[in-house]
Parts: structure tokens; sequence; C-alpha cells
């Protein structure tokens, strides 16, 4: 068996994330009505595509899923309420409430009011098996725009388009084509070239909880090579666990180790990272839920080689608390091999 010595770079084994796929989808939409939306829209879009998919799969139109004898077979529980047992979740080191299998990205623009005629766009990342259902899904976002409506006002639009991540259209409005470009891990695996940096903007509030040292566990801003660390491993986790629930048919334990950073060259550099608050109304709570994470800049400078198929999977698919109603969107603004 071959050891590598101690101060040899260890490299990180992405192999457990080889079975990872997912695809990514835009929905071109049209207010038919006047829009009142908050600031963030995450959670209002979130919020409405949930009681639309409801209203669509549910089916026994009850709508009350807790005592339903169908909701171990129900793609709605599957989709938007995925539980997992208890072994499942100590062998993920993740909580009952499984991560949903989709993400989906609201509109990143302060505008609130939408007229009617206006257009807006939404991404929708959805991951592993759960692609199977998109008729279900595309169906469930006519029913969101038609009956279900966006904001306080419940205002209505329909769905123009949905186009996949080449931008092939895969629904005109009318007629679904069921083609649709599917990404897998591995074809993230072939960079270009060995960059020296590389430069990440994070566009939506990051959480995530800091997992080093004994001090009380609090939300990180990502300003030490300590807080990258647990960024990685959080990412890292996030990518396995869907990985497992997903897109393979059994589970494989999480095995903690850390993430062999810190034999590593790597620094943090050009931080220029901020805080920003966001509050949205709970329903279920019935109260105003105050939530916050990092957005800002950061450059990555080093051996980071083998951190890039998991940035780019990043992109798509998020980082830390509040992924299915868009937070933790980061993107990749410029990768250099020879700064």
């Amino acid at each position: 068996m071959h050891h590598m010595s101690s101060n040899a770079a260890a490299s990180i084994d992405l192999s457990p994330l080889h079975s990872l796929r997912f695809a990514r989808f835009t929905f071109d939409l049209e207010a038919t009505e006047d829009l009142h939306l908050p600031q963030y829209k995450g959670s209002t879009f979130r919020g409405g595509f949930g009681n639309a998919l409801k209203k669509a799969l549910c089916m026994t139109k009850t709508f009350d899923c807790p005592p339903c004898l169908l909701k171990h077979t129900c793609h709605y529980i599957s989709v938007f309420e995925p539980k997992i047992d208890k072994m499942v979740a100590d062998l993920l080191r993740i909580g009952r409430d499984a991560p949903q299998p989709f993400v989906l990205e609201p509109p990143l623009t302060d505008q609130r009011q939408f007229k009617k005629g206006e257009r807006l766009s939404v991404g929708l990342v959805l991951i592993g098996r759960v692609m199977e259902l998109l008729p279900s899904i595309v169906y469930a976002f006519t029913v969101f725009g038609e009956r279900v409506g966006l904001g306080t006002a419940k205002g209505k639009f329909a769905v123009r388009r949905m186009t996949d991540a080449d931008g092939a259209v895969v629904f005109d409005g009318k007629t679904f084509t069921g083609d649709f470009r599917v990404m897998t891990f591995p074809e993230f695996l072939h960079s270009n070239g060995s960059p020296q940096s590389v430069t990440m903007q994070f566009l939506t509030p990051t959480r995530i909880m800091t997992s080093h040292g004994n001090s009380r566990r609090h939300l990180m801003r990502l300003r030490t090579t300590d807080d990258l660390w647990t960024f990685i491993e959080t990412l890292y986790h996030r990518l396995f666990v869907l990985t497992n629930l997903y897109c393979l048919s059994d589970i494989q334990p999480y095995t903690a180790k850390r993430i062999p950073l810190n034999s590593r060259q790597l620094s943090l550099s050009n931080v220029d990272i901020g805080w920003m608050d966001w509050e949205r109304y709970s329903n279920r709570q019935h109260i105003p839920m105050k939530l916050g994470g990092f957005v800002g800049q950061i450059t990555l400078k080093g051996e980071v080689d083998d951190l890039l198929p998991l940035l780019r999977i990043g992109e798509y698919l998020h980082v830390g608390k509040g992924t299915s109603f868009g937070l933790g969107q980061f993107k990749l603004v410029h990768r250099s091999a020879d700064e």
C-alpha cells in the first residue's frame, strides 16, 4: 500500500461523488397580473412552488400529509418534505429532515413590483432520481402560475418556456419535449491547466456553521483559512449526502475524515465579505424569521486544482442552509493559471 509522505499535499478523494447527477432549468415567466414581491424572493417562490406541487401531485386531494396512507409513495413528499430514518441519518451525519433534491434560484433583482406583461426568470436544479418527475414539476409550475400565484396579492403568471443548461427548449408553454441535458460529476473533473487562484463571488446569503475549535458553534463569515476548510468540508458533505440519497441505491457512511486541506498550500486573499440579513414569514410557525448569511467575494490562492470540481458543481448546487430557496449561491468569476 502506498503511503504519502507527511509533507506531500494530500488530495481530496472525490470518488464517492462520481455518481452525482443533476440538471438545471430556467423557467421564463410572464406576469399575467401585477406582482408584488419581497426584496429577496426565494422563500416566496419556494412556498408557492411547494403549494402548487401539492395541488398537482396529491393523490387523495385531501392535502393533509401526516395521516395519509400514501405518503411513503408520494412524489410531493419525496421532493418537498423528504424524511429519512435514523439509521440513514446517522450514516450520513445529518438530521432526519433530508436535504431537498432541488435548488430553486429566484430572480436576483431588488425589483419588487412587476407589471402585467413583465418577464422574470427562475432557475431550478433537480438532483438524481427526481429528474424523472420533470413533467409533474413543469405541470406544478403552471398550476403555481395559474392557480396559486405569487407574493402577498397572489399575482398570477404564465410559464412561457423552460430551457435546460444548454439553452435548449424543454417546454414551450404548451408542449413538453422530454429531452434535457443531464450533468454528471466526472464531466467537472477536467479543468484547463492548473490555476494558481480562483475568485468566488457569493450572490445570496450563505449560512454555514463553524465546526472548528471548542467555541460555541456560530454562523461563519469566511474570513480565515479555518473558515475556508469548514466551507470546503460543508460543500463536500452536501454533495456526498445528495449523491447517496438521490443518485445511488445504497447508502455509504460519511466518514468525517477532515478533508486533508491542512497540508495544502492554500490561502485567502482579497477578502471582501459582508453580512446580509433578510426576513421571511414562516407559515408553519406563524412568525417572521430573521435569516442572514455572508455575501461578497474572496480569492483562493495556491493549490486549488482538486477543489475546482467541488467549486464548479457548487455553482449549481449551492452550499449551506436554505439552498432550496436559493441561499448559498456563488459563482466562480476568475480562474488564473499565470498570476
